[in-house]
């Protein structure tokens, strides 16, 4: 199990002055300050060791973490960047003190995440660096990834460099949220990239590594509950969403409720009964959206759960799927509506006979709905809210997939006729 962190709390807290005299991180957010609440978090998922990024004449700050740190039985580690260097800078100069694996949280960040499932996704990627991203609202200005179906991060869109153009797929990229694991490995290899400036941005090294196709990185996507508390309107936010206790109902530790969509004649319209190759074909089924709007304010996750079998027949690649799914964002976007969190597909077909055919597609498998791969991939992730949960679909697969998960089963066309 991962039991070291590391605090980056060199910075000045520019966005927050006006607000407060104090630092930042010692600023109380509900009668506590705001560092406690990361200290805290760490310390109840099994974290023992603590390493902070200081700076020259920051005493304050890590007298109370000593403290802190104390109370809850873990180890203090101050370390110091000889200037500041960026988020990134000050955890390269100091790699040599730095264990072989730890993860990085922002200490301005209220979250409430389970870190044990992001270290067995870590682990399982067999990645130097896992990123924890989810869904953003503003990509435009978001340190942001485009990830591959087996969530390796594929395209990096940094706010720091802008090195890359955001395109047509910004409604499908997801943003980092300052928290994501390292290997020390990562570490060694960034002392030997050039930077142009003394402050190094980590997505800046990221970027330049995978120029030379070195690293291998991945994405834990999640719906946890993560903010940013760097500015006074987010401040004062964040303290009412503690209040309505709105950050623990979305901890993985508890069940989930999931609003499970078909795509294809439930999520988006198929007048002519035929799977889709192309983004252009895409267009909202407006039956749908009220109810969509409904469960989703509520709390609840949209997935798509779909069977696609022209993949395995050769019709459309993954690049093509991806784009048909990037335009449902779009304009799913376009509505003020939330985003779909979880795409999840069965490109499989038992039966042979198609020209373009992929034969090693071609088997009964045990995602391809009504059967529930898909569901149990998704259990995987975190417990699912049966009882609350609801699929809606447009096929008898739909309706056998609800009984066999032991869902709710809402036929779209009841919504069609209304």
């Amino acid at each position: 199990m991962l039991n070291s962190a590391l605090l980056p709390v060199g910075g000045k807290g520019t966005r927050m002055r006006g607000f407060s005299k104090i630092p930042k991180l010692l600023i109380k957010l509900n009668g506590k300050p705001l560092i406690d609440y990361t200290l805290e978090k760490l310390a109840k998922n099994g974290i023992k060791q603590i390493f902070i990024i200081s700076r020259k004449g920051n005493k304050e700050i890590e007298n109370h973490c000593l403290l802190i740190c104390s109370k809850l039985h873990m180890k203090l580690n101050v370390l110091t960047e000889s200037r500041l260097k960026g988020n990134f800078g000050g955890i390269l100069e100091n790699a040599i003190s730095l264990p072989e694996e730890f993860i990085v949280v922002y200490p301005d960040l209220i979250w409430d995440c389970n870190l044990e499932k992001i270290y067995l996704h870590h682990l399982k990627s067999q990645s130097l660096v896992t990123l924890v991203v989810r869904r953003t609202e503003h990509p435009e200005d978001s340190d942001t990834v485009k990830l591959c179906p087996l969530f390796n991060v594929k395209t990096l869109f940094s706010k720091v460099t802008k090195l890359k153009k955001i395109t047509y797929e910004k409604n499908d990229l997801f943003g980092a949220t300052g928290i994501y694991i390292m290997n020390k490995k990562y570490l060694l290899i960034s002392m030997n990239l050039k930077f142009d400036s003394d402050e190094i941005d980590l997505f800046e090294s990221i970027e330049k590594n995978q120029e030379k196709s070195i690293v291998n990185l991945s994405g834990y996507v999640t719906s946890e509950y993560i903010r940013d508390c760097g500015t006074p309107e987010r401040f004062k936010k964040v303290s009412n969403e503690i209040i309505s206790k709105k950050i623990d109902s979305r901890n993985y530790e508890r069940a989930q409720k999931i609003l499970f969509l078909d795509r294809d004649g439930t999520l988006i319209r198929n007048d002519k009964k035929i799977y889709l190759t192309s983004p252009r074909e895409v267009f909202l089924n407006e039956a749908i959206l009220k109810i969509y709007k409904k469960y989703t304010s509520e709390g609840f996750l949209p997935v798509v759960v779909t069977n696609q079998p022209q993949i395995a027949h050769g019709k459309i690649n993954l690049d093509t799927l991806d784009q048909i799914h990037c335009k449902i964002q779009d304009l799913l976007t376009e509505r003020g509506l939330e985003k779909i969190f979880q795409f999840l597909v069965c490109p499989h077909h038992p039966h042979f006979g198609y020209p373009e055919e992929i034969s090693f597609l071609k088997f009964t498998c045990e995602c391809r709905k009504p059967e529930i791969g898909m569901f149990n991939f998704l259990e995987k992730k975190f417990l699912i809210d049966r009882d609350q949960s609801l699929m809606i679909g447009d096929s008898k697969a739909d309706e056998g997939f609800a009984e066999n998960c032991r869902l709710r089963y809402l036929d779209v066309k009841q919504l069609n006729n209304k």
